[in-house]
């Protein structure tokens, strides 16, 4: 679940800042993963156990279009996807799949704060100063682009 999550962080873009009561649109926003890629570092992710239900997760879609913005997997949907991939898949895994769902649609609307702190970070490395270091300076280069996009 932290896998998913961080991919949901990854891939939102922070809303810009308000400035003076106003908010500026940007017309193509930048998700964190854009963000980290032009500036040439390569995200932390959690491991995972078992790739293939994430890998099930992403086919099927961690979310759906619903009304005011996305929503987590209906049942329907899975039932469907099930349906036109001739796959039958035990109840334990679709309620995993739609809990994973719910929890990728939570973490991308609170993502949408441009202070939103990653779910994960990798712990082993935290005692490494070259990464404390480069963490640091990544909080302060989004801090800092997040400003600048609000002026």
């Amino acid at each position: 679940s932290l896998y998913v999550r961080q991919l949901a962080w990854l891939g939102t873009a922070p809303k810009p800042r308000q400035s003076g009561g106003k908010t500026t649109d940007d017309p193509d926003p930048q998700t964190r993963l854009q963000r980290m890629t032009a500036d040439g570092i390569v995200p932390d992710m959690p491991p995972v156990r078992a790739p293939w239900i994430i890998d099930t997760l992403m086919d099927i879609g961690p979310s759906e279009p619903g009304a005011m913005g996305p929503v987590p997997l209906s049942w329907a949907t899975i039932v469907h996807w099930q349906s036109c991939m001739g796959v039958d898949l035990a109840p334990w895994l679709c309620r995993l799949l739609r809990r994973l769902s719910v929890e990728f649609v939570t973490e991308s609307q609170n993502a949408r704060e441009p202070d939103c702190p990653a779910p994960w970070t990798d712990i082993a490395e935290g005692h490494n100063r070259t990464t404390i270091c480069r963490k640091v300076s990544q909080a302060f280069r989004s801090l800092i682009r997040s400003k600048e996009d609000a002026s």
